[in-house]
């Protein structure tokens, strides 16, 4: 698929992607960043549609004399639409922790790996913006090598495995998801999260290289697989009809698998978690040890109690005859695989996999 084909992701899409992507990173709490107060987080979907503007753009030019409403603080000068693109980027990239190198066994989407590449290759920087003139033909020379750079051999490759991979993903998850509805049109979600506490834990396996008898994801499959058995095994009892696990990973450095299951409803009754046959089967895995952690999730589209209902209903049921269910269940497919358009844990592979499903 051609790297210039119309965006696959809608706005609403890239706003609900990157709000579960920042949760369940940390990275959109400043607690856990180094951005200085004085300086504006700028999200992905920024610089997304900066390094795609550029990459076609003709005219490179960030400052105008014409208004445009966008003063840039000096006389008679204002921002173009590219530079109120350009300028927020710029002030943001040294201190954004997907583009600055902070998380480990992570890839970010490579268009924008590459245009953060470029900044940071040309050391734009927001000093240089006392010198209009200087400060103009940098960012020309920056812009016009990152188009050179994004029409490479190499990055072509790269954009639409990237792409494909994607594109893959969306449709095993969407039919998935048709899957589940054909078989019950009203459900229930609900995740755990199993964490390793790779970033702080003390035992021998969290050390160096050459003591560690397991990998971290060969850790995780240990304490990840006798939950999915044991709630695939009672899905007679416990409705599941379906199960996904998605990798994650946070800003500190902790690993984590996410199991969402799936629940049959037959009647609309709201149902305490605590008292479901699914918690029941996943209670006696629930822990919180030096080395890992196995909790109920906080995800308000695929976890009960964590949110304001919702119809009087919490906001992980699901049924296909309310008013509003078709955005709602868009956000959960985002929540889902949306956030690897973005980014992707140990690679480009993508980070959601369906365990089990109905039929």
């Amino acid at each position: 698929m051609p790297i210039h084909a119309r965006d696959i992701l809608t706005a609403q899409e890239q706003f609900d992607s990157l709000e579960m992507l920042n949760h369940v990173t940390k990275a959109g709490n400043r607690g856990f960043t180094n951005y200085p107060p004085h300086i504006q987080p700028v999200a992905l979907s920024m610089y997304n549609t900066m390094a795609k503007k550029i990459r076609s753009a003709k005219n490179l030019k960030i400052f105008t004399h014409q208004p445009t409403g966008m003063p840039t603080g000096f006389p008679d000068l204002y921002l173009t639409k590219l530079g109120q693109l350009v300028i927020p980027v710029i002030h943001d990239y040294t201190f954004n922790p997907f583009v600055n190198g902070r998380f480990r066994n992570m890839t970010v989407n490579p268009l924008i790996k590459l245009m953060a590449e470029t900044l940071t290759a040309h050391q734009l920087s927001s000093g240089q913006f006392l010198n209009r003139e200087y400060y103009e033909k940098a960012v020309d020379t920056c812009f016009s090598d990152f188009k050179v750079r994004c029409g490479t051999r190499n990055s072509t490759t790269i954009f639409n495995s990237w792409r494909a991979m994607y594109v893959k993903s969306q449709g095993n998850i969407n039919r998935f998801i048709d899957t589940i509805i054909d078989e019950s049109p009203r459900f229930e979600v609900h995740s755990i999260v199993v964490q390793l506490k790779t970033a702080s834990g003390k035992m021998p396996q969290f050390g160096d290289e050459q003591f560690k008898g397991q990998t971290e994801n060969e850790m995780l499959a240990d304490l990840v697989e006798p939950i999915i058995k044991a709630v695939w095994l009672n899905k007679d009892s416990n409705d599941v009809i379906g199960i996904l696990s998605k990798n994650e990973i946070d800003i500190i450095g902790d690993i984590s698998k996410r199991l969402i299951f799936f629940v049959k409803k037959e009647f609309t009754d709201m149902d305490n978690w605590t008292d479901t046959e699914l918690f029941q089967t996943v209670h006696p895995f629930l822990e919180n040890t030096i080395t890992h952690c196995i909790s109920y999730g906080d995800v308000p589209s695929m976890n009960a109690g964590v949110a304001p209902m919702f119809q009087g209903q919490h906001l992980n049921y699901y049924d296909l005859n309310q008013s509003g269910i078709a955005p709602r269940l868009n956000r959960l497919k985002a929540h889902l695989y949306g956030t690897d358009y973005w980014m992707r844990v140990d690679g480009d592979r993508a980070t959601v996999r369906i365990e089990h499903q109905y039929g």
